[in-house]
């Protein structure tokens, strides 16, 4: 039996949230359907408890958590906007400093009242961590590393920070599809061993609908049965809207009599309407829709009743639609960047998003190639197959929280170092009990062309008490002993003056690094375990 908090107080009304929402509603659904003996409790806000009261079950519990960090929210949100404008070396560095220490106290307090065995944070950030109770993140992208240009400084500066909280706090970071864990690991060179993907397998999510509910949708949007194509997306900038109005433009101009329509789904926003006018001015608006957010059932109504799903999107970190087009029999035109080759394998129709004529080229194969139409049908099918349902990513899930509450039971190992034996700014170190005394001796060095004069390092044992500070002085090797209790714990080193070699001249190491650890072991009296050698890593 466990008990699993899941922080939910990101999630908005509506669609806002886009795929990530869909798929962790669907996940707590299957998971407490799968393990009735654990007990999930649900960290909601108070604007959203009421709409997530659908996964209410004996074994599952809403608590409206929003007040733990109301605080935290006004500081962090200040704090963006101040940041946002400083240099960027300054920027960098206040990218480490935890922004919701005001409400932690208060978190803390409800996770250990609820004697709570894991914190899920599904929408990344890890709000609610507990010292003491292991955390695991998901991780959706990291566009704003790709496309910076789509977000304001102050959102760029919230969702690096979210990411790296969570880098600094979880034990494990799930990512939904191997792109995302490769982009993942590149960036901030990760250990491969604490980043796992899981596919979001939701390919039958969409219900059935009867014929008299197909007319009536498509009658009410004014739309004739495989006359149309469907692109299922939010309006934000990545979905690359306006190059797919570009590319029926050209479509309209070369093809003057075509009935062919295209729609465009989403939560209604300022840049839907934006991109309303953008059609009028095109003379396109007699082909285009916008129904808006749907309910499952009409927006399932539409995905059957289109002629295929086109999908230019310039960045994704998975690409649901894709899957439950297929899933559905229905041809995917389809973006050949990101995630989506990863997805959609060879049952697509690709193009190059950045380039209208490419884009153009894929509606006339779909319009005047019906054998392509069938073929993609047909290898569609298949691809679902391949992927898996909905059972299968719940028992991924459930390995992997498993696997780290198991780890919570204090297991000899050594998280955050690097092969070559430097570590960035977090390093966790767990320990078995044992009889009799036992210390852990580290020995840690700085490099001498630190551009600090130190590294401070900052110990806390089993999350609790003030921390203990440490500093390597540039050029040195520190040598660290400390006492291990006969239960097990954690301890955990908190690096500052993080460096980055690329930016000092010295190379092509892009890492931020801590300082490089020259040696780390338990030691009784009967036996020595070199934590380098059990991790796989250099002695």
């Amino acid at each position: 039996m466990a008990r699993i908090a899941i922080d939910l107080t990101p999630i908005l009304p509506g669609g806002e949230n886009g795929g990530a929402k869909l798929m962790t509603i669907e996940l707590i659904r299957g998971l407490s359907r799968k393990v009735p003996d654990w007990e999930f409790f649900l960290l909601t806000s108070e604007i959203n408890s009421k709409e997530l009261s659908i996964l209410d079950r004996p074994n599952v519990r809403r608590i409206v958590a929003s007040g733990f960090k109301t605080k935290g929210f006004q500081i962090s949100n200040i704090l963006a906007r101040l940041v946002s404008t400083f240099p960027s070396k300054l920027r960098s560095r206040l990218l480490f400093v935890p922004y919701w220490f005001v409400q932690k106290k208060r978190a803390n307090h409800v996770l250990h009242n609820l004697n709570i065995d894991l914190l899920f944070c599904p929408f990344t950030a890890p709000f609610f961590h507990a010292p003491g109770i292991p955390t695991i993140s998901i991780i959706y992208d990291l566009q704003f590393k790709y496309y910076p240009q789509f977000f304001s400084p102050e959102d760029r500066f919230q969702r690096e920070r979210h990411f790296i909280e969570a880098n600094r706090y979880a034990r494990k970071l799930i990512c939904i599809s191997n792109y995302v864990k490769r982009t993942v690991i590149e960036n901030y060179h990760q250990s491969p061993d604490r980043v796992k993907a899981i596919h979001i397998r939701l390919p039958f999510r969409l219900p059935k609908v009867s014929p008299q509910k197909q007319e009536e949708v498509l009658a009410r949007n004014q739309l004739d049965f495989s006359r149309y194509l469907l692109y299922p997306a939010n309006f934000w900038e990545h979905k690359n809207h306006q190059m797919l109005l570009t590319a029926l433009g050209m479509f309209r101009a070369q093809h003057r009599e075509t009935d062919l329509k295209l729609v465009c789904t989403g939560n209604s926003c300022a840049r839907m309407q934006f991109l309303k006018e953008a059609t009028k001015k095109m003379g396109l608006s007699e082909m285009v829709t916008f129904p808006g957010y749907l309910s499952d059932e009409d927006f399932s109504v539409l995905m059957q009743g289109c002629k295929a799903v086109i999908f230019p999107s310039l960045y994704e970190g998975f690409g649901m639609p894709v899957l439950e087009a297929m899933a559905l029999g229905k041809p995917v035109l389809c973006s050949n960047v990101s995630s989506l080759p990863e997805i959609a394998g060879e049952a697509a129709l690709f193009f190059d998003p950045r380039k209208p004529q490419t884009i153009l080229n894929a509606i006339q194969q779909i319009e005047n190639e019906p054998e392509l139409e069938a073929k993609l049908r047909k290898l569609g099918e298949g691809r679902v197959r391949e992927f898996g349902n909905i059972e299968e990513m719940i028992i991924d899930y459930l390995k992997t929280f498993q696997e780290v509450i198991g780890c919570h039971q204090y297991q000899d190992s050594l998280d955050g170092i690097f092969e070559d034996g430097w570590c960035g700014a977090r390093v966790c170190i767990t320990y078995s009990g044992g009889n009799g005394p036992r210390r852990l001796e580290m020995a840690l060095s700085s490099p001498p062309w630190l551009p600090s004069k130190e590294i401070k390092v900052k110990a806390t044992q089993n999350g609790s008490g003030r921390p203990e500070i440490f500093r390597i002085a540039r050029g040195k090797t520190l040598t660290i002993q400390n006492n291990l209790s006969k239960e097990g714990g954690v301890l955990e080193l908190f690096f500052e003056n993080l460096f980055q070699p690329k930016a000092l001249g010295l190379g092509e190491d892009s890492r931020f690094l801590g300082a490089k650890f020259e040696s780390c072991r338990i030691v009784a009296s009967d036996k020595m375990v070199d934590l380098f050698e059990e991790r796989g890593g250099r002695v």
